[in-house]
């Protein structure tokens, strides 16, 4: 990948991992910018599109747990 089309996907990424407020948005934006360097960039785009739920499940959790232990997380689960 070259320099510009790196510093735009990297930016594209930060954009998702800060603003989107879900799993299911971040998803949505991450496949707008993937489709971006498809024709581009087949085999990258094929690869990381294989994984993508795996990059933003964090996004399915709450941003902040606080000062709450695990065992206070279990119980809530």
């Amino acid at each position: 990948m070259g320099k510009s089309d790196y510093k735009e996907f990297k930016d594209g990424i930060k954009k998702i991992m800060i603003g989107c407020q879900n799993f299911e948005q971040a998803i949505e934006e991450f496949n707008l910018l993937i489709e971006k360097f498809k024709k581009k960039y087949p085999y990258f785009i094929k690869k990381i599109g294989a994984n993508k739920e795996k990059y933003f499940t964090f996004k399915k959790y709450p941003k902040r747990t606080g000062n709450i232990s695990i065992q206070q997380m279990r119980a809530r689960i």
